[in-house]
């Protein structure tokens, strides 16, 4: 009995290091750093949505002025602001002219500096994306049949966690 509330113990310490290091973006806990350099960004952290709603739909309603004009599936090269304020968007395809442009490329892509900006990014920016680490964040999307809800009319408002059982092992055993 006592192993066994060790191996449960050990579970929920494990899981506790993972929530930690998560929060850092890293591996783990033991990859922390002793002084974080943490800073909240201002406003509301959460996205809080109805039984409704989901991220689907959250998106699409941010996105919905503006999607027809959104382009997919092509690799950037370079993004140029031009002396008339425009920007150029060129791709391995095509060079598309516009207002503006939103990138929204992993801090990989930009650590790789796989895309060319001109004029170069601020030493603002390229210091940020230099000193940024990023590590290990699992998420896992569950999808059922019924809403969530009506299979656990419990469940709080303000998500759920599982505590899994150690890798390769079935049922904790």
């Amino acid at each position: 009995e006592l192993q066994e509330v060790e191996s449960e113990a050990l579970q929920y310490l494990q899981w506790y290091g993972r929530l930690n290091a998560m929060g850092d973006g890293s591996p783990s806990w033991f990859d922390l750093p002793l002084d974080p350099q943490f800073e909240e960004t201002p406003g509301n952290q959460a996205t809080i949505m109805n039984k409704d709603t989901n991220y689907q739909t959250f998106i699409e309603r941010l996105g919905s002025g503006v999607m027809d004009r959104v382009v997919h599936n092509e690799r950037v090269i370079a993004v140029r602001q031009l002396a008339d304020d425009t920007v150029e968007v060129e791709t391995d395809t095509t060079v598309y002219q516009c207002e503006y442009a939103v990138v929204t490329v992993s801090l990989g892509v930009l650590k790789n500096q796989l895309i060319q900006f001109i004029p170069d990014l601020p030493t603002e920016k390229t210091r940020a994306i230099e000193s940024i680490g990023f590590g290990v964040v699992t998420k896992v999307f569950l999808e059922y049949e019924a809403e969530l809800w009506t299979l656990d009319p419990e469940l709080p408002e303000g998500g759920f966690y599982f505590l899994r059982t150690q890798e390769g092992e079935k049922d904790g055993k």
